[in-house]
């Protein structure tokens, strides 16, 4: 059975009524706990998979990101499928979202042994990822109407060193 948790956070985005004018609003964040099988019977080899998906807490039936944690084996871990709504581009749920998946995959029992993450990304967001911090792998693969880069990241654990009060 797939467990399932809710968190939420805050971004800024511009008012409808007030032109130059940015209001908060609270994105509501559901994380769902998969385990996608890889073919063997009985539930081994089984990859932990989880769908972490931020909705409008109005609406909730509105997606307005989404992004896909997964464990790949050998250590490392996969973040995937990071959509955000064109109506929500720029206004940090993206970042927010990708920070929120580093962040389960950093303390969560399914990913303990994982200390790295990467991303597949298409060649025009590389800057992007270099902003939060991943490093490019290797130069553009794939086919040319499909090209993507691979990124990496090291996964820290524990309480931050800078946080100690003196």
């Amino acid at each position: 059975m797939a467990k399932t948790s809710v968190d939420s956070f805050l971004i800024h985005v511009p008012s409808n009524t007030k032109p130059g004018v940015k209001t908060t609003q609270r994105i509501q964040v559901v994380t769902k706990h998969n385990k996608e099988s890889t073919g063997a019977e009985n539930g081994k080899d089984c990859l932990n998979t989880v769908d972490i998906v931020a909705v409008d807490p109005q609406n909730e039936s509105r997606v307005v990101s989404a992004i896909r944690a997964t464990d790949l084996g050998n250590g490392v871990a996969g973040l995937s499928l990071v959509a955000v709504h064109s109506d929500c581009c720029g206004n940090g749920v993206g970042r927010r979202l990708v920070e929120h998946g580093e962040r389960f995959v950093a303390t969560s029992p399914e990913f303990i042994h994982c200390r790295h993450i990467v991303v597949k990304t298409r060649p025009d967001m590389l800057g992007y990822y270099k902003d939060l911090g991943y490093l490019s792998r290797d130069n553009v693969s794939g086919k040319p109407d499909n090209p993507y880069c691979l990124m990496h990241k090291m996964i820290f654990r524990g309480p931050p060193a800078f946080n100690y009060k003196l």
